[in-house]
């Protein structure tokens, strides 16, 4: 055999066995993708340690303004996060990404957008758009979420009814939707409505 055929038949032969490698390797999915970005995610969020208890109107609104431009709260401030609440949360806030002001990631919140959200806290309704708001809350709760807009009047809980108000003044949105989107933002760590401090 002379030098040329017998380098094209082991270059053909190394190709064959890369070839066979490669067809025995699982394929990357865009899924497997995106649970890697989650993965990094909760690492980082379950050890962060900015989203805070900080009970009241007056205190809240204080707390924000003392929080650096372009900050976060990130993290959990009752719980531990669980990784699987977390994913569930993370993909079922996907089906109102067409609306900026609701949170992709309740664990990871700007202070510019919470700040926005607790100025609509107070905001006045009509008996209507009150009913709304109410069964909305009921909805949660059956889904098993907290009572009322969080597990204590903290921050969050401000935040939740300013985005709720906003989201039926300005988009008209069911009570459905709406008490869903408060389950899913559930920010206290833990399963999704599971009370207690042990963070």
């Amino acid at each position: 055999m002379n030098k040329k055929l017998f380098v094209i038949i082991a270059s053909l032969t190394l190709l064959f066995v890369i070839i066979a490698i490669l067809m025995e390797m699982p394929a990357l999915s865009p899924k497997s993708n995106g649970n890697s970005i989650l993965q990094v995610n909760f690492a980082t969020l379950n050890t962060s340690t900015s989203d805070v208890c900080i009970f009241g109107i007056a205190q809240t609104e204080s707390f924000l303004n003392s929080m650096p431009s372009g900050a976060y709260l990130q993290g959990s401030c009752c719980s531990y996060m669980d990784y699987s609440t977390y994913t569930q949360q993370i993909n079922g806030l996907k089906n109102y990404s067409n609306i900026s002001e609701i949170p992709s990631d309740p664990y990871n919140v700007s202070v510019a957008l919470v700040k926005q959200m607790v100025s609509y806290w107070n905001a006045s309704l009509s008996p209507q758009q009150n009913a709304t708001l109410t069964h909305a809350i009921n909805i949660s709760e059956q889904m098993g979420g907290d009572s009322g807009y969080c597990c204590c009047e903290c921050w969050a809980w401000y935040f939740h009814e300013g985005l709720l108000k906003y989201l039926i003044l300005n988009h008209n949105m069911s009570a459905e939707n709406l008490g869903t989107i408060l389950y899913l933002e559930d920010c206290c760590g833990g399963t999704l409505g599971s009370p207690g401090f042990n963070a």
